[in-house]
C-alpha cells in the first residue's frame, strides 16, 4: 500500500501517456513487459486502469477525478465506470455520485488469497496437531 503518492508519466503499447502512482510502477512495468508485441484489448486495459486507481485512493472518486487520474476522456471514463458499476466491480453513492470498489473486487481479492489461506491453515493445523 502506498502512503506517498509520486506521480509520473508511463507509456503503454495501447494507450497514451498518463499518470500512475509510482508505488504501482512494478506492476505496470510487468504489464508493459508482458504486453510487448501482443495484441491487447484497449477497452479492457482502460477499465483495469480505473480499477487500479482504488489501490492507492481510499476515498470514493468522481468521474472527473477518474478521467484526470487515468488520462481518459471524461465520456470514456463515464462509460467504463458505468460498465464496472453494472457488473459489480464499482459501487456508486447516489448522493455524491462518486465511485468506490464494489463487492466483485472483494470476490477477486478473495479468489487470489484462497490458496495462500488454505496453505496457511494447513500449516497451522499441522503445527497444532504435532504439539
Amino acid at each position: 500500500m502506498c502512503n506517498v503518492m509520486i506521480w509520473h508519466s508511463v507509456r503503454y503499447p495501447v494507450a497514451p501517456n498518463f499518470l500512475v502512482p509510482r508505488c504501482c510502477q512494478a506492476g505496470w512495468d510487468a504489464m508493459k513487459d508482458d504486453a510487448k508485441g501482443a495484441v491487447l484489448a484497449g477497452t479492457l486495459e482502460r477499465g483495469m486502469r480505473i480499477l487500479a486507481l482504488f489501490a492507492d485512493h481510499h476515498t470514493p472518486l468522481g468521474i472527473s477525478e477518474i478521467a484526470r487520474l487515468t488520462g481518459l476522456e471524461k465520456s470514456a471514463a463515464h462509460r467504463l465506470a458505468r460498465t464496472l458499476l453494472a457488473t459489480g466491480y464499482l459501487d456508486r453513492d447516489e448522493t455524491t455520485r462518486r465511485y468506490r470498489p464494489g463487492l466483485r473486487m472483494l470476490d477477486m481479492a478473495f479468489a487470489y488469497l484462497v490458496p495462500d489461506l488454505t496453505n496457511l491453515a494447513r500449516t497451522v493445523s499441522s503445527s497444532v496437531a504435532t504439539r
